[in-house]
């Protein structure tokens, strides 16, 4: 798994995150429990076999302080909801450590002297997690639901697209962003309408992933259970003010992950984060945010 960074407020959260899945995976058994509040010890991380050496297996206990708004990439709002759909998604292209943009569902882009034509030829091995192909078209869906100001739920990360050919017509009647089109199923074009150097960083945003189809036909069961295309699929419904539970995508095109699942465990109250930090000396979690005190 790629490390990947969040919007601001997400940053540290995420980066821990993806060290842990990335650097830390557990020596452990597979057999993972229904509980995120299993026993201490149960599933969690072990030590590596080896020294550089991580074993496969086990599970993630990872401290949500609250309930997230939302785990659909085009309306999450804040880094509890970012965290998971990192997890769940791959936009265009990545951060890599240095934060410099890095492939993802793009193999590679090209960018035209006017810095207003981009060009992204994207893997033709990527899928989401029903198995449906991610193409160009998934992004075009995924980008004019975003922006469309007619809707009845308003995105609130349509701001990210405010460069793109369209932006406000499709924030005015609804129309599809004109600036993004499906050259072919692995080629999506994105026109701006003035220069914008910095537009790869854009796209690396967990919120302009792409969506199936079932993102726009079942939009309910969406938002509780998202198909995505990253390293991490949904294990079942997510479990509001308890848990959201993801398990290894085996067919992920780039990072299948070492970890067999990752559980995001949601703590309420004013005192969460005493909460979690006494479940982490319990081995009850293995992330947990440090309390000020």
């Amino acid at each position: 798994m790629s490390s990947r960074l969040r919007a601001p407020t997400a940053s540290t959260a995420l980066a821990v995150l993806v060290l842990v899945l990335v650097l830390v995976a557990p020596a452990c058994t597979r057999a993972a429990p229904t509980d995120p509040s299993a026993s201490p010890g149960t599933n969690g991380p072990g030590s590596p076999t080896a020294v550089g050496s991580p074993a496969s297996g086990g599970e993630l206990r990872y401290m949500l302080r609250y309930d997230p708004e939302s785990i659909d990439p085009g309306f999450v709002l804040e880094s509890e909801g970012a965290v998971v759909v990192d997890a769940l998604f791959d936009s265009l292209l990545a951060y890599d450590d240095d934060l410099r943009p890095v492939p993802a569902v793009a193999e590679r882009f090209e960018v035209d002297e006017t810095t207003t034509l981009y060009t992204f030829h994207l893997d033709p091995d990527a899928v989401f997690h029903d198995g449906s192909p991610v193409d160009a078209q998934a992004f075009v869906r995924a980008w004019s639901r975003i922006v469309d100001g007619t809707a009845d739920d308003l995105s609130p990360n349509a701001h990210h697209l405010a460069a793109v050919a369209g932006y406000e017509e499709s924030r005015r009647d609804g129309t599809p962003l004109a600036g993004v089109e499906a050259v072919d199923a692995q080629t999506l074009r994105v026109t701006l309408q003035y220069p914008y150097a910095d537009f790869p960083a854009v796209v690396a945003h967990p919120a302009l992933g792409p969506v199936p189809a079932a993102a726009v036909e079942d939009t309910v069961n969406f938002r509780e259970a998202p198909i995505g295309n990253g390293p991490f699929k949904m294990a079942g419904p997510w479990q509001h003010d308890e848990f959201i539970r993801v398990q290894r995508f085996e067919d992920h095109h780039r990072d299948v992950p070492k970890l067999d699942e990752v559980v995001f465990r949601i703590y309420r109250g004013d005192d969460a984060e005493e909460q979690a930090y006494a479940d982490f000396e319990e081995g009850l979690v293995h992330v947990a945010t440090v309390p000020r005190e």
